[in-house]
């Protein structure tokens, strides 16, 4: 396929693309892969329904268009970057957390993006997250500590809260189970 360069208006076959324009597209589809996983969790976070069963029909709709794109995007040569493998570890980890209980892919996925960029502290947080779904609290503990650890930031200080009040009292203390935080 062919497409006119940006700079000199004539058209380029794709074969002989530079990898700018491979790595432009690639970074747009982690922008938009972001947007979705961000509209994702405003369904997870605040959409309530009186039909039951929608809002969870609406999370696997949405967890499987994020995990769609990211397989694309894992096929891409740009994906190849360490950065852009955690992004997508971390991107793919989350949709699969957005659906209610425990995931052990969700946990695999969170783990090889904090494994590839150990500085995230959003991929910390959401590991954290995933261990307190599976009832391993000391390791969601230790979780938010490395993610407050890498960015102090007010998410991991209000879940260490309620994970702390959990371990010392029990599930009542924070109003519930761990699918609630």
């Amino acid at each position: 396929r062919q497409t006119a360069h940006p700079l000199i208006g004539v058209d380029v076959p794709a074969s002989t693309r530079p990898p700018l324009f491979a790595m432009a597209a690639f970074a747009s589809g982690i922008d938009a892969l972001t947007a979705d996983l961000a509209a994702l969790y405003e369904i997870h976070d605040f959409f309530h329904s009186p039909v039951r069963g929608e809002k969870a029909q609406m999370l696997e709709e949405g967890s499987q268009k994020v995990l769609s794109g990211v397989a694309a995007l894992e096929e891409d040569e740009s994906s190849r970057a360490t950065s852009a493998r955690a992004r997508l570890a971390y991107i793919k980890g989350r949709a699969l957390d957005a659906c209610a209980g425990y995931n052990a892919d969700a946990e695999a996925a969170l783990s090889r993006a904090v494994k590839l960029a150990p500085d995230d502290w959003e991929a910390w947080n959401a590991l954290a997250h995933c261990f307190w779904k599976k009832g391993d609290l000391a390791q969601a503990h230790s979780c938010f500590e490395s993610a407050q650890k890498e960015r102090p930031n007010k998410v991991s200080l209000r879940q260490l809260s309620m994970l702390t009040r959990q371990m010392v009292t029990g599930p009542a203390a924070t109003g519930g189970s761990a699918a609630a935080a």
